[in-house]
């Protein structure tokens, strides 16, 4: 009988259910970007390797597989930490920290390769996302803070 009282009590409003919705979709476009620059990065690490150009269909085939498995998680889990976010009056830190997840790892995409010498990115491309990836992670623990505090 409490757990229905507690459900009915954290029920979303409409527009909560759609901010979670539009914020999903920025959290499941930016995977998507990942998951693409990913792949792009395992390929232009292989031709820096060492490793028999025979092997790289298959670790392309499987890395793919699991970087897409992993971006369908990130979005499922991401819509239960926003939904979780509006009960909790956390939403912004929570979304804001996903993000600068992700852009640290389009930074890592185009940072790795540029080190060993097969990347063609623009420098201050990269660093302004690794900036904006740090600054979205900050955001999001000063916000968790004064949240905390009221």
């Amino acid at each position: 009988m409490k757990e229905n009282f507690v459900w009915k009590k954290n029920k979303l409003k409409l527009w909560q259910h759609f901010v979670v919705y539009v914020l999903t979709v920025i959290t499941g476009l930016l995977g998507l970007l990942n998951l693409l620059m990913l792949r792009e990065m395992i390929l232009l690490l292989l031709l820096a390797s060492s490793i028999n150009p025979l092997s790289w269909a298959a670790i392309d085939k499987f890395s793919f597989i699991l970087f897409a498995m992993t971006w369908l998680v990130t979005v499922y889990v991401s819509v239960h930490y926003y939904q979780k976010g509006f009960v909790n009056k956390r939403i912004w830190s929570y979304f804001l920290f996903i993000t600068g997840v992700q852009v640290i790892i389009l930074f890592l995409t185009h940072i790795l390769p540029m080190l060993v010498g097969k990347g063609h990115y623009s420098v201050i491309l990269t660093i302004l996302e690794g900036i904006i990836g740090i600054a979205c992670i900050v955001s999001s623990i000063y916000i968790k803070r004064s949240v905390n505090k009221i």
